[in-house]
C-alpha cells in the first residue's frame, strides 16, 4: 500500500481498519478455525514501485492474501496470476476487472464514458447550483473517467437539474500537485460563469482550487469524492463549507447499527481515527473473513476466493450497499447494466462550519438509485434506504 504524498492519511489508515477488524475477530469470535487472524509485514510501495513489492510478497509466500490500499496498483495483476486473494480499496477499478481473485469494498463500477454519474447532478439539484465546472489529473486514467463522466452526467440529468444546467468547464489533464498554481484554473472556471465545482482530486488539491477562488471572489461549492475525514476537514478551516463529499459508505453521522459500533469501539482501541481509508481496511478485511468462514476449515486460497465469488449481498453489516461478487469481477457497461448491484448508493453529507452533516435520513443514510435501470435517473428515486 501507499503512504499518501500529500500528507492524508493512506496506508497508515487502511492498515489500522484491517487491524482493527482482526482484533474485533480474534477478542469476540476466538479468531477463526482456532487460529488467530494476522496482519502483518506491513509494505510502503514508495507510492511507484507497488508492482515490485507485490513480486517481493508473492516471492516470499509467507502469507496467505494481501491487502492494499495502493494509489498506483502496478503489482494488483501479479497477485490476480498466482491466484492469491487480494483486497483493495477500489478506487482503481481497471486494476481490479477481469480478476476473480481481487476484492474490495465495492466492486468494479461501469469504466467506460458515458455510464454517467448521477451523484454530482443529484447534489447540483439540492444545492441549486447549475453551472458545473469538473478537473481531473491527466496521469491517471480514473480520474480522467471520473471527470469525463461527471461532465456528460450533467447533460444527460440537466431536466432533473433544474433549467439551465450545464457543464461549463472541464479540465481532465491537471499535474499531480497543482506545480502551476490554481490561478489559471480559477479564472477560466470564473469566466466560464460556474458555480460548483466537481473534483476528481486529492482533497489537498481541492483546497487548493477553493483557496484561489475565494482569493479571486469566485462563489462557487466543491463537490469531493473522497476525503471523508472529520480531523482532516478540520485541519482544512471553513474551505469546504457549504460543499458536499459522497461516500460508498454508511455515513459516520448517521444513527448507528451494531456493525459501525464495533467499527468505531475497536478502531478507538487501536488508537486510530474514524475515517474513509480506515473503514476501506474494516471492510475489505470483513470480506476476506467471510470468505474463510465459507471456505471451511479446510481452506486454501482457491476455495477462499469460490466461495467469497458466491455473496450475492456483502455489505460488512450494513456499513456499504449490497455488493453482488457472484457476478463476477466485470463492470457493468452503458449499454448493459445486468452486471450491476442492485442497488447504486451513496451517503451524501453536506460540510458546514468545518464539519460533516448528513444530507439524508439518519436512519436510513444511504441515497440509492436501481442500479440496473440503464442509467437513467426514474421517476420516485433516489430513495432513502439502511441495510442492516
Amino acid at each position: 500500500a501507499s503512504n499518501d504524498p500529500s500528507g492524508q492519511c493512506g496506508l497508515p489508515c487502511f492498515a489500522t481498519g484491517v487491524q482493527a477488524y482482526f482484533d474485533y475477530v480474534n477478542t469476540e469470535k476466538g479468531g477463526i478455525y482456532g487460529r488467530q487472524l494476522v496482519a502483518a509485514d506491513l509494505v510502503d510501495d514508495e507510492f511507484g514501485k507497488n508492482q515490485e513489492k507485490a513480486l517481493d510478497i508473492i516471492a516470499a509466500d509467507n502469507t496467505f492474501g494481501t491487502f492494499s490500499s495502493s494509489a498506483v496498483p502496478t503489482g494488483f495483476q501479479a497477485f490476480a496470476d498466482e491466484g492469491i486473494p487480494l483486497y483493495v480499496w477500489a478506487s482503481n477499478p481497471v486494476a481490479m476487472r477481469g480478476n476473480e481473485s481481487i476484492f474490495g469494498e465495492a466492486r468494479p463500477r461501469c469504466l467506460e464514458i458515458g455510464c454517467w454519474d448521477r451523484s454530482v447532478p443529484y447534489l447540483m439539484k439540492i444545492s441549486g447550483r447549475h453551472k458545473l465546472a469538473v478537473v481531473g489529473y491527466g496521469v491517471a486514467q480514473a480520474s480522467k473517467d471520473c471527470a469525463q463522466n461527471q461532465a456528460k452526467g450533467v447533460e444527460q440529468f440537466a431536466e432533473q437539474i433544474g433549467a439551465g444546467a450545464e457543464t461549463v468547464y472541464l479540465n481532465d489533464e491537471i499535474q499531480f500537485g497543482m506545480p502551476n498554481g490554481a490561478a489559471p484554473e480559477v479564472t477560466a472556471m470564473k469566466n466560464a460563469g460556474a458555480d460548483v465545482f466537481s473534483s476528481c482530486m486529492l482533497s489537498s488539491d481541492t483546497k487548493t482550487i477553493m483557496q484561489e477562488a475565494k482569493r479571486q471572489g469566485l462563489d462557487i461549492i466543491p463537490i469531493l469524492p473522497s476525503g471523508y475525514d472529520d480531523a482532516e476537514l478540520a485541519a482544512y478551516g471553513d474551505i469546504f463549507d457549504r460543499g458536499y463529499l459522497r461516500s460508498p459508505f454508511r455515513s459516520f453521522q448517521a444513527d448507528l447499527n451494531p456493525a459501525q459500533q464495533k467499527y468505531n469501539e475497536y478502531v478507538a482501541k487501536s488508537g486510530g481515527k474514524v475515517s474513509e481509508l480506515t473503514i476501506t481496511g474494516w471492510v475489505n478485511a470483513a470480506l476476506a473473513y467471510e470468505g474463510l468462514l465459507l471456505a471451511g476449515p479446510d481452506f486454501s486460497r482457491e476455495k477462499v476466493v469460490a466461495a467469497t465469488n458466491t455473496l450475492t449481498g456483502f455489505s460488512a453489516g450494513g456499513l456499504t450497499a449490497p455488493q453482488d461478487w457472484s457476478k463476477g469481477h466485470e463492470p457493468p457497461t452503458k449499454t448493459d447494466t445486468s452486471n450491476s448491484n442492485e442497488y447504486d448508493c451513496w451517503s451524501y453529507m453536506k460540510i458546514e462550519d468545518a464539519k460533516f452533516q448528513l444530507e439524508g435520513d439518519a436512519a436510513a443514510p444511504f441515497t440509492c438509485w436501481p442500479g440496473t435501470n440503464n442509467w437513467q435517473w426514474e421517476s420516485g428515486w433516489p430513495q432513502s434506504m439502511n441495510f442492516d
